[in-house]
């Protein structure tokens, strides 16, 4: 019975002082004048012990856990974060490019009709001075 053990384990780690008329008892008779019931109660002691001992273990699995998911989440919150400014810098850069691209072509379409009003111009002007001459 772990009881007899965890009692017995007090009873030979305490000392025996011998005071004025007591009765010595060896640690044989000690145990055996030990009644059922303070024996049921300190097995009811250690099982409790030993519970708590439990509950305070598991207690301390369940911290580590949370403490070990929570930095878990923190670092894809952290990734997530850095992804999605790394997202955002490279649409915007793409963004950028599209209106670069929109307005040197625009440029060039107002360059080719500038370009063709002055050939116009300058087919007129020939035209004009053919017709003078």
């Amino acid at each position: 019975m772990h009881a007899v053990s965890f009692a017995s384990s007090l009873l030979t780690s305490t000392p025996a002082l011998a005071a004025p008329n007591t009765i010595e008892y060896n640690d044989g008779d000690m145990l055996a004048s030990i009644p059922e019931r303070e024996w049921k109660l300190l097995a009811a002691l250690a099982r409790k012990r030993e519970e708590e001992d439990q509950r305070r273990n598991l207690a301390d699995q369940f911290q580590k856990m949370w403490l070990k998911e929570n930095e878990e989440r923190q670092k894809l919150k952290v990734d997530a974060s850095e992804q999605y400014r790394r997202y955002i810098h490279k649409k915007r850069d793409q963004d950028r490019n599209s209106q670069q691209y929109r307005m040197l072509q625009l440029a060039a379409e107002d360059q080719a009709r500038r370009e063709q009003f002055l050939d116009c111009i300058r087919h007129k002007e020939k035209k004009s001075a053919d017709l003078k001459a």
